[in-house]
């Protein structure tokens, strides 16, 4: 990594408290608003189909002018959730939310990985991810204090005002770099590696409204929610750390991908199984530490296979959000028992050893 690096850690730090202290509550927001599970579903499911449908698009980007407006959309959506909060509103926020997929974290995502080397690459993959368990830890549960305290608004909003300063920060001190958008080429590329992001995205639709749906109802209150993810980002960010020491005696980060993505889907399907609450907190953490050494490992599986990297971050955007519209719709079919979706995470885990095995190399 060159002297950029502390360009992309600002920017990437600045998201990561963002979403840590505001969007890991737009569940319980969305709930409390009135939205029925179903409703959830179709957010979900507008904020994922969005995302596909505008990066199908062929066309050349600025990478710093499509930052900032990816950023701002963000922000935009996070004021009207603060103060506009409506259903029809709720559905452009999930618009909003797709522009930002595409426009911020495509670009983002290529311009880190072409300033890595397979020699590296995984390990600062690691890094990629580090800012974000950091800010898992501790903002979750500093947020519901202030949700139960103050409302939901305030976190909306300074969410807001830190996604404004960091599109103000990328306008100030980046260089801007033109990427060509070319999905279907990039598709045809990665071939196999596909099949990873796909199952990949699988697990996160699928997460992503299943975890909140079944932890609103075993802890009841939006302070204990917040709390429950701190715990999951303090177990992740012991995941990252076993990850750095690693790196630091040379762990072979190939070698161990598939016993890592083996246990961490063996978890997820007993977690999809358990009954009782404490069985819940103890599978989910478990999970979020082995899911933490796998995100990278995949991650990496998917950069190494790309000969292009932007045609290759452009082509896992299209397979991860196609594989988070099937997990969101696994949620739909399971909605009287949300648990099981997160056993699905762990089949789709499964699903992906084949995936990477043909993807390339390891």
């Amino acid at each position: 990594m060159d002297g950029e690096f502390w360009k992309f850690s600002a920017v990437n730090v600045m998201n990561a408290i963002a979403s840590s202290l505001a969007w890991v509550f737009i569940v319980p927001l969305l709930i409390a608003g009135g939205f029925t599970p179903f409703e959830l579903c179709v957010f979900f499911l507008v904020g994922w189909s969005s995302a596909i449908l505008l990066i199908l698009v062929p066309r050349s980007v600025s990478s710093r002018t499509h930052m900032s407006i990816g950023l701002l959309a963000r922000a935009l959506s996070f004021l009207l959730l603060a103060w506009f909060f409506s259903a029809p509103v709720a559905y452009v926020v999930a618009v909003l939310f797709a522009v930002l997929m595409v426009e911020y974290w495509v670009p983002f995502n290529s311009l880190y990985e072409l300033r890595t080397s397979k020699g590296d690459r995984a390990f600062l993959n690691s890094l990629y991810y580090f800012p974000w368990v950091i800010a898992g830890v501790f903002l979750p549960g500093v947020g519901g204090w202030i949700a139960v305290s103050f409302g939901y608004a305030p976190l909306f909003v300074l969410g807001a005002v830190i996604l404004f300063m960091s599109a103000v920060f990328i306008l100030r001190f980046w260089d801007s770099k033109t990427l060509a958008f070319r999905p279907f080429k990039g598709l045809r590329a990665m071939g196999w590696a596909n099949g990873v992001s796909l199952c990949e995205g699988v697990v996160v639709g699928a997460w992503s409204l299943a975890v909140p749906l079944v932890t609103i109802s075993l802890v009841g209150d939006v302070f204990g929610f917040g709390l429950f993810f701190s715990y999951l980002g303090l177990v992740a960010a012991a995941a990252s750390l076993f990850i750095g020491k690693m790196s630091d005696i040379k762990f072979d980060h190939k070698r161990y991908t598939y016993p890592v993505v083996l246990v961490t889907a063996a978890i997820l399907l007993f977690a999809g199984v358990s009954g009782s609450w404490v069985s819940w907190v103890v599978f989910m953490g478990v999970a979020s530490f082995f899911m933490k050494l796998a995100d990278p490992m995949l991650f990496t599986v998917v950069a190494d296979a790309s000969e292009d990297l932007t045609d290759g971050m452009v082509a896992r955007e299209i397979s991860l959000n196609a594989g988070r519209v099937l997990g969101t719709l696994v949620v739909l079919a399971l909605l009287g028992t949300p648990r099981l979706a997160v056993a699905v995470g762990g089949i789709a885990y499964l699903l992906s050893i084949p995936f990477v095995r043909r993807a390339r190399l390891l």
